[in-house]
Parts: C-alpha cells; structure tokens; sequence
C-alpha cells in the first residue's frame, strides 16, 4: 500500500518539487527521520531490548518486557520500515539523494535487481530451511550475524539465479512470443495503401498543430 501511494505521489507531482528553501529544509529533516528509523529498526533485538524495556501490564502485576515484543510496536514497525525506504526512494527521485542516488545508479546493481524478486521469492526457504536444521541454540554475537547474514544473501542470490533462469526467464520469452509477434503480426499484414493513407494523415495532422 505503501509503494503504490508513492507511485502515485510521484507520477502526480511528475518527480518534481519547488525548488525553495522550505523544501530544503523540509528533505533534510525527511533524511534525519528516514535515517533514525532505519537504525532504530536494524539493531537486533538483543542489543536493543537492554535499552528498550517497557512496562506491560500482565494481569494485575507490571512486567517490563523489550519494546520488540510489545504489540504496539510489532503492528507499525514494518510500515514504518517500508515508509523510511520509500522516503529514500521519493528523494532520490526528485533530485534530493545525493551520493545516495549515485550508489544506487551504479551499473553494477543492474544484474542482482533483475533477481530482486525471485530472492525476495526464494529467501523465506531458505531461512527455514536453515534453522530448523540447527541442532543447539545460537548464541548472538556481531561475527556470527554477520558471517551467517552474508552467506544467506549468497545462498539465496544463487538460488534465485536458478529459480530465474528455469521459471522467471522462460515465461517471460513465452509472454514475448504469444503477445510480441501476434502484435507484429497483426502490423505485417496491414495494406500497404492503408499505411500510406495513415502516414499522410499524421502529416496532416502535424502540420496543422
């Protein structure tokens, strides 16, 4: 709901903003939020919930518990994770991203986004895949979350290459063939007079505008 508001939002104001000091001040402000949630969202729950502790009523007695497990906070925090990058994505696309929009426009990107969707498809397998079939309990620490973090992306990058060249790939030539040429077709065998009538029409009509 969230990336269809922003399609909108854009295709409305054709990506443009003023170019004025409030509109200044206004993005740099719409960065710092962005950025704080962001950060207050990617820290693990672990770490967070030493200094996140709230108090939660259980029957008649006051628990603290981590805010991560407070239902207040698990109802909004993924809307607010998809409304920070949709910020990131709406800046950048008005000419407010800065080295941000340059990192982004890195040709080199071009090849993993053609496998975004099939990873986002692919990863929930995989992530299960991998913990149910951990025998003992893992323990937190910054070197195992990174290392386990980096070859899940691997892992699932890989599969997701699989995944589109057997399944994505040849629906999509499938597609091209059914629709492409049958719009093609449909061009070919129109009469030559026809198309020479419609030319001289365009011409017309251009002249007169």
């Amino acid at each position: 709901m969230i990336g269809i508001l922003l399609g909108y939002l854009l295709l409305q104001t054709n990506r443009t903003v003023p170019n004025t000091r409030k509109t200044k001040v206004l993005m740099l402000l719409g960065w710092m939020v962005s950025c704080a949630v962001c950060i207050l969202l990617t820290i693990p729950k672990y770490t967070f919930a030493t200094y996140g502790m709230v108090l939660q009523s259980v029957g008649s007695a006051k628990v603290r518990t981590a805010t991560f497990d407070n239902p207040g906070w698990m109802a909004f925090y993924r809307s607010l994770f998809a409304t920070s990058v949709a910020w990131l994505v709406y800046a950048c696309s008005v000419g407010y991203g800065g080295l941000v929009t340059e990192f982004l426009s890195w040709r080199g990107w071009a090849p993993l986004s053609r496998l975004s969707y099939a990873a986002y498809l692919v990863h929930p397998i995989i992530l299960h895949a991998y913990t149910m079939s951990q025998k003992t309990l893992l323990f937190f620490s910054v070197a195992n979350w990174c290392v386990t973090a980096f070859g899940i992306i691997v892992v699932t990058f890989v599969s997701a290459s699989a995944a589109s060249l057997m399944v994505e790939m040849p629906c999509m030539e499938l597609e091209q063939l059914i629709l492409g040429r049958g719009r093609q077709g449909g061009s070919k065998h129109k009469p030559v007079k026809e198309q020479n009538d419609t030319g001289e029409k365009g011409i017309c009509c251009i002249m007169s505008l």
